[in-house]
């Protein structure tokens, strides 16, 4: 890959300037010069993760109340997701968007909400989400320094490929791209394909060489990033749910004054516009696919229930090997499953 001694070094030089200004507290030689919040993610100009950023920075800018400085590295110019999460940690950077897969690096319960066809709908996603996990979750992100602001909806997770995936039988021996999570590397190992792990922005890259054949992404993720025109078969698996998360430094967050905290999480969308905004892309994307270069393919009663079988024993090996609370996750998902099933609203088949 010849163009990655240029990617290293954008990234190292995009590191060493951001430790060099500072670790975002204002200077003592001017009290009122403007705090600096940095923002770090991997994100697709386009994408309603980037919109959020761009938002939240605009939000600010324009109330005159705001006494923070926003700096914007949302395109991964600080690398990879777990090396962003470090920073984040380390006060390096005090905000940031992730998916799941890369918060697992700093809370390994996550990976349960990764397990295969662990949700039935997009209503029960939500009713568990809301109800039963963000208190818990927002506990665990604190005991590691980290404040969850919101979560950041990524969608259902699908197969892609440069051919058809579209049973289990078809992704055997075949290469396929995983994220470090372990949930992730899981499937890849339990539907038979030859799992080869790395970041996400060496996806196209690895595809052009032949390295991978395919992976797993969300449908928005995978349309706008540019992968369909090296792989342009998307596979509706719909196998696993990814809620991501928006965090802040915790000691960052909690000097700041409680009029300044108000305002950033006021000027970040609600949970459910957020929720929206990913939605209503998935559905311009399905609704249009060839726009993208994405030929879709479907799934029927037996092919998918081939998925699901061959996958059903992910999640106790998620729980088994991540230890910690994940029997008391798991607890707290089946306990709202029941609950949301006996409300009524389990819808009978997923939508998006």
């Amino acid at each position: 890959m010849p163009q990655k001694p240029v990617h290293y070094l954008i990234v190292f030089v995009s590191v060493f300037t951001l430790l060099i200004g500072g670790c975002g507290k204002p200077s003592a030689a001017d009290p009122d010069s403007l705090a600096t919040a940095r923002v770090v993610s991997i994100t697709v100009p386009g994408t309603p993760w980037y919109e959020e950023w761009v938002h939240l920075k605009r939000e600010l800018e324009k109330n005159p109340k705001n006494h923070l400085d926003v700096r914007l590295y949302i395109t991964g110019q600080l690398g990879s997701e777990e090396s962003a999460l470090s920073q984040l940690r380390r006060g390096r950077v005090q905000l940031g968007g992730f998916s799941l897969q890369g918060a697992t690096s700093v809370i390994p319960e996550l990976e349960i909400l990764l397990a295969p066809y662990l949700f039935n709908s997009l209503a029960e996603v939500d009713f568990i989400i809301d109800q039963y996990l963000t208190t818990k979750f927002k506990q665990l992100f604190a005991e590691r320094g980290l404040v969850l602001l919101n979560w950041a909806e990524v969608g259902w997770t699908n197969l892609y490929g440069r051919t058809p995936i579209l049973t289990p039988e078809q992704a055997a021996h075949l290469k396929l791209r995983s994220s470090n999570a372990l949930s992730s590397q899981l499937f890849i190992q339990a539907i038979g394909a030859d799992m080869v792990p790395m970041p996400f922005p060496d996806i196209i890259p690895s595809l052009q060489t032949g390295l991978i054949k395919g992976g797993a992404a969300g449908i928005v993720f995978y349309a706008i990033s540019g992968i369909p025109k090296e792989a342009p078969h998307l596979t509706l698996t719909r196998h696993a749910f990814d809620t991501g998360v928006v965090l802040a430094n915790k000691a960052w967050f909690d000097q700041l004054p409680t009029e300044q905290r108000d305002l950033l999480i006021d000027s970040l969308h609600t949970q459910q516009e957020q929720r929206q905004a990913v939605r209503d892309t998935t559905e311009r994307i399905l609704a249009a696919p060839e726009k993208y270069g994405i030929k879709l393919h479907g799934l029927d009663a037996a092919q998918q229930n081939a998925w699901e079988k061959i996958t059903r024993r992910d999640r106790q090996a998620i729980i088994d090997r991540i230890g910690g609370e994940g029997q008391a996750i798991n607890r707290l998902i089946e306990k709202g499953k029941r609950e949301f099933a006996a409300r009524g609203k389990e819808e009978s088949t997923k939508t998006l």
